[in-house]
């Protein structure tokens, strides 16, 4: 058993230590939202992150959001998929996210802000017109996932987290067999030098 034990340990180690690693800082990343911008010196330009929270106001109703979300599938012809983003009742814009890829790829995706009024483009927002911070920001949210390079790396994801199950449980093991080791060890030197013990 120890033997196995040691065998698991080193070998899911070894497998799972450059995935690993990567989940790991991706994942401290999510943690600590602003650590990817201060090491770029970059500002941090998450609409969410300076979005004040709304409370509901009585305005006008959601009428016209057809013809906005036609205008948003001519902007981006080849479009997968498209995002609303509900903003309050009495706005003046509305904000959809275009997404050409499969959803795990950040530069394929866009921000498209309309005039709610006369469905004319206010910005339009793509991978490439953010800064550098950002940019990692919405890399390492996909990279930590795998979803960054499809199904492979969602695969490769989800065996390095088996592998970090292995060593825990391996690790585990480990240490305790070194304590009844011990335990014993102690318990004969203990009975060796006082026979009343026995």
């Amino acid at each position: 058993g120890r033997a196995r034990d040691w065998n698991w340990h080193n070998v899911a180690g070894i497998w799972s230590a450059f995935p690993l690693l990567i989940v790991v800082f991706t994942g401290t990343t999510m943690s600590y939202p602003n650590l990817l911008y201060r090491l770029t010196g970059s500002e941090n330009t998450d609409p969410r992150a300076a979005a004040p929270s709304r409370t509901p106001r009585s305005g006008p109703g959601w009428d016209g959001l057809d013809a906005l979300r036609i205008r948003a599938e001519q902007q981006v012809p080849d479009w997968q998929s498209i995002t609303m983003r509900l903003p309050g009742p009495t706005a003046t814009t509305f904000s959809f996210l275009i997404d050409r890829g499969d959803g795990g790829q950040p530069e394929k995706r866009s921000t498209l802000t309309l005039n709610r009024e006369t469905g004319e483009v206010v910005q339009w927002d793509t991978f490439s017109n953010n800064n550098i911070g950002r940019k990692l920001r919405l890399w390492s949210r996909y990279a930590h996932t795998g979803e960054q390079i499809g199904i492979l790396g969602e695969t490769i994801a989800g065996l390095a987290s088996l592998g970090g199950a292995v060593l825990a449980c391996s690790g585990f093991m480990l240490a305790a067999r070194r304590l009844l080791r011990w335990r014993t060890r102690r318990t004969r030197v203990a009975s060796a030098t006082d026979p009343q013990l026995v």
